[in-house]
């Protein structure tokens, strides 16, 4: 369900619930339209629909209008585990995190994320997972379900962990290829499975496939399409009893060599419940009706499921009133203020700056149109903490920063089909000769810490973890030292 057709097109979202379906996956929605849409689907279906999105960094990460939070990496920094207070903390922040989804007409958050932070230039998980040690990893995973889900029906959501058996591991963005993890069943058994164990004993209702092949599991099937994988080890094992979603089937993972309809027929006889967003929704349920080997209580075991998962829930609520919201994103936004203060990590250094010092900054992402404004929004927030105002930089000369300082920002997000967690090769180059040129150097990374791993000669090094506003401005009151 496409925000930016949401309204346009409702006509044929209506007919595809008139036809039966009774999921949809939001992407880029607002909260003046997604709310009003979702009751009139759910009005049309005579029953409540699941409506699923991926808001592993709050509702502000689909939903214009929502609020933003850190990615889980940054929160695991953030949050001192041990401490009673920030555990209180940190599920506080995702009973409001699920509230506001609530307001949005997001009843199933497709988050946490379960992963291991395993190999440093994974391009697709990195600064969405936790981290890197099982046992820290698996805590924030349960906690996280918790705190969506355990407050009651009026204001919970459904969680749902990812990406099973885990994705840290791979080198290869499963939207583009199909990533291969060779790696033993009992180092997968201590280390990747356990954040997914801890996530279903909390009461995760919902366990989203990877598209990942693992041999040791399964040599022939991808995770997603395997029995071994689902039925035998995440149900039978590892007693899982909630809804199994595939991850989304348009990805190139999903197909291995085989084409799109098979490929959703095979997760369904594989045990999965729902078959998340295939390039043809109508040719997948053409697929699932010729799944001849599926004995009928098979697919009356997966409707209960899904029926059991929806009970836990209330009927939407009406659209809040927008002082209401304010009011909770207000709420939000100051629990992200401590957080991020405290997940910032100086890495190298950590000197206060002082007098004029030459700006870099670095967008990985600037053609998706946000370069200018994000080095608008740093240039801004580090000018309210110095008293001299900062060079700013027009062109990509090395030599602009011959003996002076300099601070380079460096932004690089971490998205589907995009392929790679670091700097293009380009970037690379420039932060090299700057660094060569440079009289002192300070890095920041507004994104995976791997991004630091070529500029270790810099005198300071720091790790921001995510690119907003807030974390601009805590980077620049910490360089500045008024914190």
């Amino acid at each position: 369900m496409q925000g930016d057709v949401l309204e346009s097109d409702f006509e044929q979202f209506r007919q595809m619930v008139s036809d039966g379906f009774r999921a949809f996956i939001v992407f880029g929605a607002n909260f003046h339209a997604l709310p009003q849409a979702v009751r009139e689907l759910e009005r049309e279906a005579a029953a409540p629909l699941l409506i699923m999105s991926d808001l592993e960094q709050g509702v502000g990460q689909q939903v214009a209008g929502g609020t933003h939070i850190p990615c889980a990496m940054a929160l695991a920094h953030g949050i001192d585990r041990e401490d009673p207070e920030d555990q209180i903390l940190f599920r506080r922040l995702f009973r409001l995190v699920a509230r506001e989804s609530r307001l949005a007409g997001v009843n199933t958050i497709l988050s946490p994320v379960a992963d291991l932070h395993l190999h440093g230039h994974n391009p697709i998980v990195c600064t969405r997972a936790y981290g890197s040690d099982p046992e820290e990893t698996a805590w924030f995973a349960g906690e996280h379900v918790r705190g969506l889900q355990d407050q009651g029906p009026d204001h919970s959501v459904l969680a749902c962990a990812k990406h099973f058996p885990g994705h840290g591991r791979s080198d290869t963005d499963s939207h583009l290829h199909l990533p291969v993890i060779h790696e033993s069943l009992a180092t997968l058994r201590r280390s990747d499975l356990l954040p997914f164990q801890t996530a279903i004993d909390a009461g995760c209702s919902m366990v989203m496939m990877g598209h990942l092949l693992l041999p040791a599991l399964d040599p022939e099937m991808p995770a997603s399409r395997s029995v071994r994988i689902v039925s035998d080890l995440l149900r039978r094992e590892m007693g899982f009893s909630g809804v199994v979603v595939t991850d989304a089937m348009n990805m190139a993972g999903a197909l291995g060599d085989t084409d799109a309809s098979t490929s959703c027929r095979e997760a369904f006889e594989a045990g999965c419940d729902l078959i998340l967003h295939p390039a043809d929704p109508y040719a997948a349920v053409e697929a699932l009706a010729s799944a001849r080997s599926v004995p009928g209580q098979r697919v009356g075991e997966s409707e209960q499921r899904i029926r059991n998962a929806l009970r836990r829930l209330a009927q939407p609520q009406a659209s809040a009133e927008e002082s209401a919201r304010r009011l909770l994103g207000d709420e939000i936004r100051g629990i992200v203020n401590l957080l991020v203060a405290k997940s910032l990590r100086v890495v190298k250094g950590g000197d206060a700056v002082s007098g004029p010092v030459s700006l870099l900054v670095l967008d990985e992402d600037e053609t998706a149109g946000n370069g200018e404004e994000m080095r608008k929004l740093f240039l801004d927030s580090f000018r309210g903490f110095v008293f001299h105002h900062p060079g700013e930089h027009d062109g990509f000369s090395a030599e602009s920063f011959r003996n002076r300082t300099v601070v380079i920002a460096l932004f690089s997000k971490i998205s589907g089909w995009k392929g790679r967690s670091g700097l293009s090769a380009w970037r690379e180059d420039w932060v090299q000769k700057t660094l060569n040129s440079a009289g002192r150097a300070i890095v920041i990374s507004f994104g995976c810490p791997s991004l630091l791993h070529n500029a270790a000669e810099a005198d300071s090094l720091i790790s921001a973890w995510w690119g907003s506003p807030v974390a601009e401005r805590a980077v620049a009151g910490l360089l500045c030292g008024k914190p």
